[in-house]
């Protein structure tokens, strides 16, 4: 060997060791320990029902685009009838579901934003969070949500499940005799209630996403709220609830 050429050493076994790189760059595996804790009942339910609603549309959707074969027109018929049965009752169990809590919202809303309820509005946020922001911290945090998104939102909740009623009902009563249902009153409901469902889930998440990517901090203490000069005011950091003037000049400055 040279003398010149440099000597081959061994990594120490203290010196520290490069990252895994299944550890560094890839998620860790998917496995009973890692999915337990989304595999609550709730969940379940509503995968079930999802799974449902795919196999059931897809069925539909081959039956209408001629992409399986019947011996007659009849029996097309039936198979599409029956398939739109069963969509129809999984979104009204959904809707059955979601009545409940989103019919609490829009109590909290109307007694919290417009009743000026300062325990009712400090819970329709701590229901929705991060998302929804009704009371502003201090003067280094973001303005509170604006009124008209925050009704918007909760207002769009509610219409899918408003809009599912008229849709099931005609199927329901045209059960029997589906060759004479009103197919504008279904399809107007329909459409209705998928776009206010999915405007009323995206809104929320794009603003999460925001509040996320700008870092704000969405856990606040909770206090005691009073009622000063016309407004609901947190009683130590000076909090306004949402749609106030002073509230968003708080935010703001």
């Amino acid at each position: 060997m040279p003398p010149d050429a440099p000597k081959a050493t061994c990594p120490s076994p203290t010196s520290p060791s490069l990252p895994s790189l299944r550890t560094s760059i890839f998620p860790p595996r998917l496995t009973l320990v890692t999915l337990r804790p989304y595999v609550t009942p709730r969940n379940v339910f509503f995968a079930s029902l999802l799974l449902v609603i795919i196999v059931s549309g897809a069925i539909l959707f081959m039956c209408l685009v001629g992409m399986i074969t019947f011996s007659d027109k009849h029996v097309k018929d039936q198979w599409i009838e029956i398939t739109s049965q069963i969509l129809n009752s999984c979104f009204t169990l959904n809707a059955l579901l979601l009545f409940p809590e989103r019919t609490v919202d829009l109590w909290l809303l109307c007694r919290g934003v417009y009743g000026r309820h300062g325990p009712s509005a400090r819970k329709l946020e701590d229901r929705h969070t991060p998302w929804c922001r009704v009371v502003v911290a201090d003067s280094n945090a973001p303005p509170p949500l604006p009124r008209t998104t925050l009704v918007s939102i909760i207002l769009l909740q509610n219409l899918n499940g408003w809009f599912q009623v008229p849709m099931a009902v005609s199927m329901w009563v045209w059960a029997n005799d589906y060759t004479h249902r009103p197919a504008w009153l279904v399809a107007s409901s329909l459409v209705a209630s998928f776009l206010c469902g999915f405007a009323g889930g995206i809104w929320p998440a794009v603003i999460s996403y925001k509040m996320k990517k700008r870092g704000v901090d969405v856990e606040m203490d909770v206090d005691e709220i009073t009622v000063e000069k016309g407004a609901v005011v947190h009683a130590d950091s000076g909090r306004t609830l949402v749609g106030d003037e002073e509230g968003a000049k708080l935010g703001a400055s």
